[in-house]
């Protein structure tokens, strides 16, 4: 079974998403409560694990409710402190060390945010890899042989709100991705065997879906999908 990727919320107000195959996690639990079992189709139960990216609340709020279906956490020590997080179900994760969960390899790094112990992921399963990257400035790797690209493409320098707030401006330029960055992201790596490409946590003030979707998607040559709201 191939990986599928479901952006269930993608904003700067709640994010959630899934990837699903033999074996389903669920990657930031940005909602809590009846609002994430709603979304989940009260399924929570029939996933295995579920990554978060850092302690931001719109990523991960739904941490109790998630373990408290009897799904397994996993999540760095910095995040836990920051949640105040303790249960038997969180499995402390560090950067670039591998961990699985059931079929899904899983390697941890360092991205760039505001906030302590932030990852993205690398999962990969059988010939699939796929990169996940959100709330981050820009991305100092390079991967190989990605087929599904899921990263954050939150502003650009053409799409700024005129007369923004400057120490907005300035959290903006350094914990978040635009799209001139995610460009040039695209053209430092592999993507010959690219299958789909998600943009995930557009601003809503900041940001142009349309224009967004067709400049990757006329740079890559790729099929680019704007994650819903």
């Amino acid at each position: 079974v191939s990986m599928i990727f479901n952006p269930i919320h993608s904003s700067s107000s709640a994010n959630l998403y899934t990837l699903e195959s033999d074996t389903s996690i669920i990657i930031d639990p940005g909602l809590s409560g009846a609002a994430l079992k709603k979304a989940m189709n009260h399924k929570l139960t029939s996933y295995t694990g579920c990554l978060i990216t850092h302690s931001h609340p719109d990523h991960s709020k739904g941490w109790k409710d998630v373990v408290s279906a009897g799904v397994d956490l996993y999540v760095t020590e910095e995040t836990t402190q920051k949640i105040n997080a303790k249960h038997h179900r969180i499995h402390i994760i560090e950067p670039l060390k591998q961990f699985t969960i059931g079929e899904w390899i899983i390697l941890p790094f360092k991205t760039q945010h505001d906030c302590p112990g932030s990852v993205g992921f690398l999962i990969e399963k059988d010939d699939e890899k796929l990169v996940f990257i959100t709330d981050s400035y820009y991305c100092k790797y390079k991967f190989k042989g990605l087929t599904h690209i899921c990263i954050e493409c939150n502003w650009s320098h053409t799409t700024l709100t005129p007369n923004i707030d400057y120490s907005l401006k300035q959290r903006l330029f350094y914990s978040h991705f635009n799209l001139e960055r995610v460009s040039e992201f695209l053209m430092e790596n592999d993507l010959s065997l690219v299958k789909e490409i998600h943009l995930m946590h557009l601003s809503d003030k900041n940001s142009d879906e349309k224009m967004f979707k067709r400049t990757i998607q006329e740079l890559t040559g790729k099929p680019t999908f704007v994650c819903k709201k």
